[in-house]
């Protein structure tokens, strides 16, 4: 999995969310399918699986060493519970709820950056810092 086009990307989530003025307020990407994660082979799933978990703890690193840290590991579970009880749930973390327990964070200006290993997806959130409690 590639370090650079990963942090790439979290970047150009950051600008497309401040190229949007606000709306819908927050942007999503799954890193790891830009590296063929959707048309894996099922046999090779349990590799991807350990790729994705050494993807997300090198861009995790990256990432801390860019925004500092460490990065706030936030529990992704009440959300989901929350979503299921019909209650409001900001979307960045309804969505990632949905695919993963839990979720590192960071808070840069005005932006809530999360990173979440929902293997074999590798998942990020940019979102304004409004939107996230």
């Amino acid at each position: 999995m590639d370090l650079v086009r990963h942090l790439a990307a979290v970047e150009a989530l950051r600008a497309r969310l401040d190229a949007a003025g606000g709306d819908p307020g927050f942007h999503l990407a799954d890193l790891a399918a830009g590296d063929g994660c959707r048309d894996a082979d099922e046999g090779l799933l349990p590799q991807w699986e350990d790729d994705v978990g050494a993807a997300c703890e090198s861009l995790v690193s990256a990432l801390t060493g860019r925004y500092g840290g460490p990065a706030t590991m936030v529990d992704l579970r009440p959300y989901l519970e929350r979503s299921a009880l019909g209650e409001a749930v900001p979307a960045p973390l309804a969505v990632l709820s949905g695919h993963a327990d839990e979720a590192f964070t960071w808070r840069v200006g005005r932006h809530w950056i999360a990173i979440a290993d929902a293997a074999p997806h590798l998942l990020a959130a940019v979102a304004d810092t409004d939107l996230i409690p």
